[in-house]
C-alpha cells in the first residue's frame, strides 16, 4: 500500500471518528494549527484552533506536558488554568458559552516546551487537542537542521516567506506530538 493511500485512509478515519465524537460532545475542536520556531536548543509554539461550544461549563485540556505558557488570545471570559502538568481552558457557565451563546470561538496560545538533550539531538513532546485536521509548521533558526516528526504525515521541507527553512506536515492520530532536531553533519572536503 502506498504511503499516500495509507495517509488518505488515516485521514478519512480521523474525519469520521471526529465527526462521530463531535455529535455527542459539548465541544469540538477544528482548524487546529501548531506553528513552532526553533531557536538554538529551545523551541516555542503557537497553538491555534476553533472550539465549537455546544454546552456550558466546558473544560478543554489544551496542552499536556512540560511547557510554559507565554501569552494567548482567549475568548471573552475564558480562563486558561494550570492543573498539574496541563493547561486547561475553562469555558464559562450559564447559557452556552459564558452566557454569550454557543458557537465557534477562536483560541490562540503561545508556549515554550522544554527540550531534552540526547547527544546531538534535542527533542520535546506534549499532547494537544484532537481535531480532524492538525496542521504543523516549524521554522528553523539555521539551514543545517535535521528535523524529525515521528508519526507525522506528508512532511515537506521548504523556505518560509522570509527565506528561513520551514518544515510542514500534518499530525497523525497519535495523542502525543513529538519533534526532534539536530544540526546535520557536514561532509569535509579533503
Amino acid at each position: 500500500m502506498s504511503k499516500y493511500l495509507k495517509a488518505l485512509l488515516i485521514l478519512t478515519f480521523c474525519l469520521i471518528t471526529s465527526a462521530a465524537k463531535a455529535a455527542g460532545e459539548p465541544v469540538s475542536v477544528t482548524g487546529l494549527a501548531l506553528d513552532g520556531e526553533i531557536e538554538g536548543e529551545n523551541i516555542v509554539f503557537t497553538l491555534s484552533f476553533e472550539a465549537d461550544v455546544k454546552a456550558s461549563n466546558v473544560s478543554i485540556p489544551v496542552i499536556v506536558g512540560d511547557v510554559a505558557y507565554l501569552e494567548g488570545k482567549l475568548p471573552r471570559g475564558a480562563e486558561l488554568v494550570r492543573e498539574s502538568d496541563k493547561y486547561v481552558l475553562k469555558l464559562g457557565s450559564g447559557g452556552g458559552f459564558l452566557g454569550l451563546g454557543s458557537g465557534r470561538k477562536s483560541i490562540t496560545v503561545r508556549f515554550a516546551s522544554r527540550a531534552q538533550k540526547s547527544g546531538e539531538w534535542r527533542s520535546t513532546s506534549f499532547s494537544i487537542p484532537m481535531a480532524s485536521v492538525r496542521k504543523l509548521s516549524v521554522i528553523c533558526d539555521r539551514d543545517d537542521l535535521e528535523v524529525n516528526f515521528p508519526g507525522a504525515l506528508d512532511v515537506k521541507l521548504q523556505k518560509s516567506k522570509d527565506g528561513r527553512t520551514q518544515v510542514k506536515a500534518f499530525l497523525g492520530v497519535a495523542g502525543k506530538f513529538e519533534v526532534g532536531w539536530k544540526p546535520q553533519i557536514r561532509k569535509l572536503e579533503s
